[in-house]
């Protein structure tokens, strides 16, 4: 319970206000204690020439803080004990007690005249936050390019909120972007609507758009039919015509030579998603899939094609050659039994930690690859997925 050291021993002490302690120190000494003036006692503080080291400094009793031996050992903490005595200090209390909750001052500024004409995602761009004034400043050097997060129609009002800020120049709130000619609707859906945002297909465009530039076709196909169901498209056949190429992009290396075969598989592709969600083609201004198609597959399972779209990791066909001894017995074993296509049932065994995870990642990729060198489905059906007979082999990794 040593205080400091400051003042001329320590100046840049956190006490230090104005080249003073705030709390007094270090105190005068005195013989006895006596009331002083502010409420607060003058204790005792025997001039009696005994020091200690605190913190590169000799100190006396003038540095001693008030305290009470036995709540010190109680409570094992820095712990200052006052005397309270007097009216003045019985009223301090009270009101200290009863203040009420803490407050804060805010300080509301003029906004820049510029901000008011920037979009939401172009703000960054010309202005930089300073967390330490807790302002906005004019960006001086440094090209960004501002960003807001990717939102799927079928999120609802997080969609048309994105949706709003992507056209709504210089928000100021949430309630700015609700407000539509002087009238405050209750969800952002009406308020895109009431702009005009939602009158044409032009989100749903905006939203293909975005996702072209970074979605592989069968995720593409899936957003596709979202915005059918859920989105009220106006236009679908616009909408078909303007992103079959982007959607069909998987199924060109199969089909381009018969586009008519193409645009079939494609149809196929989006009715089997459909399905999963209760419509169908049907129900849309889509084109039709010819007789034909339709016969040729109707052996396939939407499980089994969504299989085949999913995308391989170059990481996880690499884990292959990176087994180690026990991995790669079982890898081998499982191999052979899928190219043979006789089928078997295995137990993979081992403690957490141990590469399970690591070896199923490996089987996986090379099955997968090997789906797209085989020359048909059929074949890959029976070399993959045919697995029944039950086997005796098990691995310990």
């Amino acid at each position: 319970m040593i205080h400091g050291p400051c003042g001329h021993l320590n100046e840049t002490n956190s006490c230090m206000i104005e080249g003073q302690c705030k709390s007094h120190y270090p105190r005068k000494f005195c013989k006895t204690t006596i009331q002083g003036e502010d409420s607060y006692p003058i204790y005792r503080r025997r001039d009696d020439s005994q020091t200690v080291d605190v913190r590169k400094a000799k100190l006396n009793n003038q540095w001693v803080v008030p305290y009470n031996p036995y709540l010190l050992l109680r409570y094992d903490c820095h712990m200052n004990v006052e005397i309270c005595s007097g009216l003045t200090a019985v009223k301090y209390l009270y009101k200290y007690i009863y203040k009420g909750h803490d407050k804060v001052v805010v300080h509301i500024a003029t906004v820049n005249a510029k901000s008011r004409t920037l979009l939401y995602v172009e703000f960054p761009e010309y202005y930089v936050w300073d967390n330490q004034t807790k302002s906005w400043y004019e960006r001086k050097k440094r090209r960004v390019i501002g960003r807001v997060n990717a939102a799927n129609p079928v999120e609802g009002e997080r969609y048309y909120l994105r949706l709003l800020l992507s056209h709504v120049r210089g928000p100021i709130s949430f309630d700015y972007l609700l407000m539509v000619n002087g009238k405050r609707y209750f969800t952002f859906k009406e308020s895109a609507q009431k702009r005009g945002l939602l009158e044409s297909d032009r989100s749903n465009f905006d939203c293909m758009n975005e996702a072209v530039t970074f979605q592989m076709p069968h995720a593409l196909r899936r957003l596709f039919e979202t915005i059918l169901v859920y989105c009220e498209a106006a236009d679908v056949r616009l909408l078909w015509d303007t992103y079959f190429e982007a959607m069909s992009d998987d199924l060109k290396r199969q089909f381009h030579h018969n586009r008519e075969f193409l645009v079939s598989k494609t149809l196929q592709s989006l009715n089997l998603i459909l399905e999963s969600m209760g419509k169908k083609n049907g129900a849309f201004d889509l084109p039709r899939i010819s007789l034909d198609m339709r016969q040729s597959n109707a052996t396939f399972s939407r499980e089994i094609e969504e299989e085949k779209s999913i995308q391989i990791s170059y990481d996880d066909y690499l884990a292959q050659f990176k087994l180690n001894v026990a991995q790669h017995e079982a890898f081998e074993k499982i191999q052979e039994c899928v190219n043979l296509g006789n089928g078997g049932l295995f137990f993979v065994n081992g403690p957490g930690g141990n590469g399970k995870a690591f070896l199923y990642r490996a089987l996986l990729a090379n099955i997968r690859k090997k789906k797209h060198d085989c020359p048909s489905y059929s074949h890959f059906r029976s070399c993959s997925f045919n697995i029944t007979r039950w086997s005796n082999s098990s691995f310990s990794l």
